[in-house]
C-alpha cells in the first residue's frame, strides 16, 4: 500500500500552488534572478531599459523550457510505469483464467489494487502536464510583459533624478 500512498502524496502536491523541488523551483528561481538583476542594474545605471531587457531574457528562458519538452519526458516515464502495471494486471488475469492459483480472491484483490495504481498514475500524468504547461505559459507572459512595459512600470514606481 506504500506505492498508493506515495502516488497520493505526489498528486496532492501537484494540486498545490507551491512549486515542486527540482526543475520547477529552478525555473522560478532563474526567472526571479533575471528580474532582480534587471532591476538592480537599472537602478545602479539609472535607466529602466535594463529591466526591460531582462524581460527578453525571461522570454528566452520560457522558450528553452518549452523546447526541452519536460512534459514529454514526464509522459514517457509515467507511461512506462503504466505499461508495467498493465502487464502485471494481464498476468493476474491470465493466471486466474488458467486456474494456476486456487485463491482467485487474492488475484482479484491484486488486480484491483494494480488498477487503482494505474488510474492514480494516469491522473498524476494529467496534473503534471497541466502544471508544467502553466509554468511555461506564465514565464512567457511575465517575460513579454516585463519586456514590453518594464520601462513604463519602472518610471511609474521610481523616477530617476538626472
Amino acid at each position: 500500500m506504500k506505492l498508493g500512498n506515495n502516488i497520493d502524496k505526489v498528486t496532492e502536491q501537484a494540486k498545490s500552488f507551491w512549486p515542486f523541488k527540482g526543475i520547477e523551483q529552478r525555473i522560478y528561481l532563474a526567472t526571479i534572478l533575471l528580474s532582480v538583476m534587471g532591476v538592480a542594474l537599472s537602478i545602479s545605471l539609472k535607466d529602466w531599459q535594463y529591466f526591460e531587457r531582462s524581460g527578453s531574457l525571461i522570454v528566452i528562458l520560457g522558450i528553452i523550457v518549452a523546447w526541452e519538452d519536460i512534459t514529454g519526458n514526464l509522459e514517457a516515464y509515467l507511461n512506462a510505469n503504466i505499461d508495467v502495471l498493465a502487464k502485471k494486471i494481464q498476468e493476474i488475469e491470465n493466471r486466474s483464467t488458467r486456474g494456476l492459483l486456487n485463491s482467485s480472491g487474492e488475484n482479484s484483490e491484486d488486480k484491483n489494487r494494480l488498477e487503482s495504481y494505474k488510474e492514480k498514475l494516469q491522473e498524476l500524468d494529467r496534473l503534471m502536464k497541466l502544471r508544467l504547461k502553466a509554468v511555461e505559459v506564465c514565464i512567457l507572459i511575465l517575460g513579454t510583459f516585463v519586456w514590453g512595459y518594464g520601462g513604463l512600470i519602472g518610471n511609474l514606481l521610481f523616477k530617476f533624478n538626472d
